[in-house]
This record gives C-alpha cells, sequence and structure tokens, in this order.
C-alpha cells in the first residue's frame, strides 16, 4: 500500500513530471473553485427567481381574489336592486305613476357595492297604463371595477276589491220583498240579510250581520268573520272622471214639460216655420201683432186660397219616441165656419202616417175667433223615421189664420224628470256632444232626478248628484266598452226597473242600435244599417252606487251588483249572473291597495354587454 502510495504521488515530487502534476493540480484546484462559485451564484440566482415568483404568485393570487370578492359583491348588489324594485312595487299602491318608465334607482349604495335599477313594460311600452302587463326589470351591480347586470320579468297582478268575487254585494242590508232572487254564484251583505215573507233565494248567501226574515233560501247561507272589501266611495270615481266626457244634463229633454215645439210664441220671429202646401207664391207667413194668445206677437198665414195654405213646423227626431203618447195644444184664430184639427204628420222610409186631435169648430166672425184644438196622439210608424211635422187640418181655405201659443209634449215619461233615452251611447256615438274613446261619459244630474232608457250603452256612464227618483228604465242593452270596467256608476241613491222580458227592438223604437262602429256584441260582433234588430235587455258588467240601490220589476244583469248602502230587492225576480271580467282585471277604483307580484319562471337572465 505504502509502495502503491509513493508511486501515486511521485510526479508531485521533483523532476519534469513532478512540475507537470504540481501545474495540473493547480488548475484543477482552481476550476473547481471557480465552479463552486459558479454554483453559489446560480443558485443564489435561483433562490432569487423562484421567491420573486413566489411574491408575484402571491400578488396575483390577491389581486384574483380581489376581483372575484368585487365580482361577488357586484352580483349580491345586482339581486339585492330586484327585490328593491320589487318591494317598491308591493308597498306603493301608486307605484306605476310614482315610478314610471326608466330608470328607478340609480347609483344607490349597499355596503361597499351599489345598484341601479331601471323597468319597461315589455308590452304596450309604458308603464304608467293600468294594466295587468308584466315588468321587466333591469339592476345592475357595482363594486370597484367589477360589474353584474341581472334582468327578470315580474308578473303583476293587479288584485280586485273581494266585493268582486260575488254577483251581488251590499255594504249595508239586503233586503227582499215578496222577490225571488237568482245566481249561480255567491250574494253578500255586509250588513243583515232579509228575505221577508214571500221571497225565495236561489243563491249561496252570506252575511256579515245575519240572516233575518221568513224568506226561503234553496242554498247554503254563511255568517263571515269579516266584511268584503268595498271600493274607496270617494276615489272609486277619479279616474272615470278625469277620463270622462260630459254630458251636459241639460242637453236630455225633461220629459212631459219638455216643449219639443221649436219657436212656439214667436215673440222673436216666425224662424223654423212654413206654409205646409202653399197654394202659390202669394201666400205669405210673418210675425204679427194684431192677435195673440201669448205675448204680443202671433204667426200669420196670410193670402190663403186652400187648405193646404196652413203653418208647419218640423219637430227635432230625437224627441219622437215610437208608440209614446203626445199631448198637442195649438190654438188658432180665423174667423168663419168650418173645423179645424192640431195634426202630426210622420214619414219614415216605409210612408207617411198623419195623427189628429179633436177636430174644433172655427168661430163666425164677431167676438173672440180664437179655438183651441187640444188632444193626444200615439205617434207609431214603421221603419226610419225620417221626418215628423206638426201643421193643421182647416176645413176654410181662405182668411188670415193665426196661431201661436203652441205645444208639443211626451206624457209617456216620467213628470219633472231629464230623459236620456232612444239613444246609442258608445266609443264612436253620443248624441250630446263629442265621442270617448273609452266610452266614459259623465252625466252630473245637478241633484235633478234622471230616467234612462230604453238605450244601448256601450261604455261606462257615470251619474254624479243624482236626484231623488233617478230611475234606469227598460229595456236597455248595456256593456262597457272596455272589458273589466263598470258599466254604471252612481254617487247617490238610484233605482234600477226594467224588465228583462222586454227585448230592445229597433223596430219598435224607430233607431239603428249596432250601426257601424257599434257591433253587437261590441267585441266580435256585427253591424248593419237595418232597423230590424232586437237585443236582450240585460246590464253587464260591475253597477257600483255610492247610496242605496232599489232593483224593481224583472231584471237581469251579468257581472257583480254593488252598493255602498243598502240593496232592495222589490222585483218580482232578479237574476245575477256572475261575470268574473272585473276580478281578472280589475278597473280602476276596485284595486287593492297592493298587487300580487312574482319573478317568471326562466326569465332570470345575465345581461352581457
Amino acid at each position: 500500500m505504502h509502495k502503491f502510495q509513493r508511486q501515486r504521488f511521485l510526479p508531485f515530487s521533483g523532476g519534469p513530471e513532478g512540475r507537470a502534476g504540481a501545474t495540473y493540480l493547480r488548475k484543477f484546484r482552481q476550476q473547481r473553485r471557480g465552479g463552486i462559485y459558479l454554483l453559489v451564484v446560480g443558485m443564489a440566482m435561483l433562490v432569487g427567481t423562484i421567491s420573486a415568483g413566489a411574491l408575484m404568485a402571491v400578488r396575483v393570487q390577491l389581486r384574483t381574489g380581489s376581483a372575484g370578492t368585487d365580482f361577488s359583491v357586484a352580483r349580491l348588489c345586482a339581486r339585492a336592486g330586484i327585490e328593491a324594485a320589487m318591494g317598491k312595487i308591493k308597498t306603493d299602491p301608486y307605484w306605476r305613476t310614482h315610478l314610471g318608465n326608466g330608470a328607478w334607482y340609480s347609483n344607490v349604495a349597499l355596503g361597499q357595492g351599489a345598484f341601479s335599477v331601471s323597468a319597461a313594460d315589455p308590452v304596450s311600452g309604458d308603464i304608467t297604463i293600468a294594466s295587468n302587463h308584466p315588468v321587466v326589470l333591469t339592476a345592475t351591480g357595482t363594486k370597484g371595477a367589477a360589474s353584474y347586470t341581472l334582468q327578470v320579468q315580474v308578473q303583476v297582478n293587479l288584485a280586485a276589491v273581494s266585493c268582486v268575487e260575488v254577483s251581488a254585494c251590499s255594504g249595508g242590508d239586503t233586503i227582499l220583498t215578496g222577490s225571488t232572487l237568482t245566481s249561480d254564484q255567491t250574494v253578500t251583505a255586509n250588513g243583515r240579510f232579509t228575505a221577508n215573507s214571500g221571497s225565495v233565494i236561489n243563491a249561496k248567501v252570506e252575511t256579515y250581520g245575519g240572516i233575518t226574515g221568513t224568506g226561503t233560501y234553496n242554498k247554503t247561507t254563511q255568517v263571515i268573520s269579516q266584511p268584503r272589501i268595498l271600493p274607496d266611495p270617494v276615489h272609486v270615481f277619479d279616474t272615470y272622471k278625469t277620463n270622462g266626457t260630459a254630458i251636459p244634463f241639460a242637453s236630455l229633454y225633461q220629459s212631459n214639460t219638455t216643449q219639443i215645439v221649436p219657436n212656439p210664441s214667436f215673440e222673436t220671429n216666425v224662424s223654423g216655420w212654413y206654409v205646409y202646401a202653399p197654394s202659390s207664391g202669394s201666400v205669405t207667413i210673418t210675425q204679427n201683432s194684431n192677435q195673440e194668445q201669448d205675448g204680443s206677437y202671433s204667426l200669420l198665414v196670410s193670402s190663403r186660397a186652400t187648405t193646404g195654405d196652413v203653418p208647419a213646423v218640423d219637430l227635432p227626431l230625437k224627441y219622437m219616441r215610437n208608440g209614446d203618447i203626445y199631448a198637442i195644444r195649438m190654438p188658432v184664430f180665423l174667423s168663419g165656419t168650418g173645423n179645424v184639427a192640431a195634426t202630426l204628420v210622420l214619414q219614415s222610409d216605409t210612408g207617411t202616417q198623419s195623427f189628429s186631435t179633436p177636430s174644433v169648430a172655427l168661430l163666425n166672425s164677431g167676438g173672440n175667433a180664437w179655438v183651441i184644438p187640444t188632444g193626444n196622439v200615439t205617434a207609431s210608424w214603421t221603419g226610419n223615421l225620417t221626418k215628423a211635422t206638426l201643421t193643421l187640418t182647416c176645413t176654410k181655405p181662405t182668411g188670415n189664420l193665426y196661431v201661436d201659443k203652441i205645444s208639443v209634449t211626451d206624457t209617456g215619461l216620467p213628470l219633472a224628470a231629464y230623459v236620456m233615452d232612444r239613444i246609442l251611447l258608445s266609443p264612436s256615438s253620443n248624441p250630446y256632444g263629442a265621442v270617448n274613446a273609452q266610452g266614459i261619459y259623465i252625466l252630473d244630474c245637478a241633484g235633478v232626478p234622471v230616467t234612462i232608457g230604453p238605450c244601448r250603452i256601450v261604455g261606462t256612464l257615470v251619474l254624479l248628484r243624482a236626484g231623488s227618483g233617478t230611475t234606469i228604465q227598460g229595456p236597455i242593452n248595456w256593456e262597457p266598452a272596455i272589458s273589466g270596467y263598470p258599466a254604471l256608476l252612481a254617487d247617490q241613491p238610484i233605482a234600477i226597473s226594467f224588465d228583462s222580458g222586454v227585448a230592445l227592438s229597433e223596430s219598435t223604437l224607430g233607431v239603428n242600435f249596432n250601426p257601424s262602429g257599434t257591433p253587437y256584441p261590441y267585441s266580435g260582433g256585427s253591424a248593419n244599417t237595418t232597423v230590424a234588430d232586437a237585443f236582450p235587455s240585460i246590464i253587464n258588467g260591475v253597477i257600483y252606487c255610492g247610496g242605496d240601490l232599489t232593483v224593481a220589476t224583472a231584471a237581469k244583469f251579468r257581472g257583480s251588483v254593488i252598493t255602498a248602502g243598502k240593496l232592495n230587492l222589490n222585483a218580482t225576480s232578479t237574476t245575477l249572473t256572475y261575470g268574473n271580467d272585473a276580478f281578472v282585471s280589475p278597473p280602476p277604483g276596485f284595486i287593492t291597495a297592493l298587487p300580487a307580484l312574482y319573478p317568471v319562471p326562466g326569465s332570470w337572465q345575465r345581461v352581457t354587454h
């Protein structure tokens, strides 16, 4: 071993080989020291790189975590915005008009984020219109640079007051007197339900105040723990008064006290009067002061040569009612022998008919020559009435003829009541003025009684300050122009008295009730130009009365009959067929304070830009 060792290290001893070996060893040692240095430096750089990478990774991770947190906050803020908007709808009964279209909330702070919300009606484009249209809510939540937009369609169902869930509801008592009440739906009294002797109730009955009387109940009865909700008696009229067209009650005529002769006394002129069948151009008609029955003047027909030389005036057709009795008075001054009578001449598209008062003998000359033909005539015609003329039938062909203080009144109507009848009232027809596209008409009665019927009404009629004795007679056909809207609103007590067994006949009344623009039925029906149709006598739609409501005769209704006061059923029979139009689409004034709403399933979505 030692020899070997010595031999191994011989080159490191003296001599050329030794010096070469030493040189090699020095170089080897120097290279080893340089490699270690490089290794150390490389390791240091690697550690530095790893450290820098680790720091960068931590920073990226922190930034990514922060961005993810901001995004989550933004998404939660967007959802909170939707909830805030839905909460506003739930708590504000007037949210449509208060919030309107477009932005509802703008950059509202919420914790570390914020939200904005806008709304739109996807059906009509106008949120402010009262309807059951859905609402599209779009909410954007933000947190720092993060943003999230969420959208959902919300179905908003207007909730109707509970009184429209039944066929009849009284705020006070419901009282039947010898009447039969039939309904396919419940009838309700928030007061007592009283059926007097002889009354029969073929309907389910519920009452808050209890059941009294000895009538016969053929279906179930129930005492309820809470009264049904009725419309606000003050504000139920608001929308209709705002959007309705006024009908001046003075434009109606006042039944049998209304003078339907234009210019009956000639104190100003003889306008409207003419010679009925003049014999020649020499016959004249003038105002004259020589004779008078009233005031200072009369009408004079001069230069008479035949019996056709008599005065005449055309009566307004709106006052002519087929089958009514007219009281006529026509004073005449004409000396001589012969007879005179007042005559009503009616011309229709089927011919001409004349109706005269009893004739009166003329007085001979000398003394007072005024005679007064007076009497009642029944006006009747077939087809369309085209002209109604008041004139004289006179057997004396010559002599100056005076007339004065003439009167024609309709005795077939109630005394001293303003009358709306023989008319079609609809969105395209208003005999009293401008039409209303929604069919909403306002009649302020100013405390006087009004009688309505026979008519066809397509619309909502609002009676304000109706006088005592205001009555709806028949035959009548009535429906609202807008589905769910009320047919009749009245703020004072009224009576409804029509026989549903008597049809609204065009030929009898001489009126076309379904011309172009107002088909029957109004939705999807037909129109024509004839006067040969007959329509059922019924009121369709909600009826609301702010006072007591009395029903007489044998009336039929479809919808809901609602009164804030008592409901008095004095009719031999009252038939109520429930219609849920107002429940499905509650009209203005019949909506509870809070709507029912829910997000439409499947409509949630994120909106990206």
